[in-house]
């Protein structure tokens, strides 16, 4: 439905923005063509530079990032927790040399949680507020409003919204789950990527 659905909608589907609707669609996300086209993802997909600097949101830890992208589990956690608490070593190492994850995928992830700290404005197509937009739950004008009054009095984006009347607390905590899942696939994306681009 979705591949139907992006050539109907004059969608770039080459082979990784294909993947990536298929994964967004196993996690949940319906309307992902939509998403891709109006977030502009379409160029970004086939480049692990790309990918990596669409990182955003809130910083999260290692083992968490795995977890979203499917790569790891609650167990395989803990047991790399325990591990790490008696060698000292870094997470990363510690699945790397499990062979849970690959040394090129760790770089991956390390990276883009790193950029997950310096992505915070809305430049950052995934930024939260662009997200609002391309969903159509906000409109351009509504976010910038919602900008300003975030620079005005701080907080999230999401608490001057609700503020602002613009965004309830149902359709915060729904984009917030939308942007983590649009977040995971990109993360899968190049995850693959650096293993394609390590093994050539």
């Amino acid at each position: 439905m979705q591949i139907f659905n992006a050539k109907r909608r004059n969608l770039s589907v080459g082979a990784p923005v294909l993947e990536f609707l298929q994964r967004l669609e196993r996690l949940g996300v319906n309307e992902g063509v939509k998403l891709v086209k109006a977030l502009g993802l379409d160029d970004d997909l086939d480049h692990l530079d790309n990918l990596l600097r669409l990182a955003a949101g809130e910083r999260q830890l290692f083992g968490d990032l795995l977890r979203s992208a499917h790569r790891l589990t609650h167990d395989q956690l803990l047991d790399a927790l325990a591990q790490q608490r008696i060698s000292g070593e870094k997470i990363g190492h510690i699945l790397v040399n499990s062979c849970v994850i690959t040394r090129a995928e760790m770089v991956a992830v390390l990276a883009f949680q790193q950029n997950q700290c310096r992505n915070v404005h809305l430049v950052n197509k995934l930024h939260l507020g662009n997200v609002l937009v391309a969903n159509d739950v906000l409109t351009h004008a509504q976010l910038v409003e919602g900008l300003q009054w975030q620079s005005d009095h701080g907080g999230r984006l999401g608490g001057a919204l609700a503020t602002l009347g613009y965004l309830s607390e149902l359709q915060a905590r729904n984009a917030l789950l939308l942007q983590r899942k649009l977040l995971a696939s990109v993360l899968i994306s190049a995850m693959e990527k650096s293993n394609i681009n390590h093994s050539a």
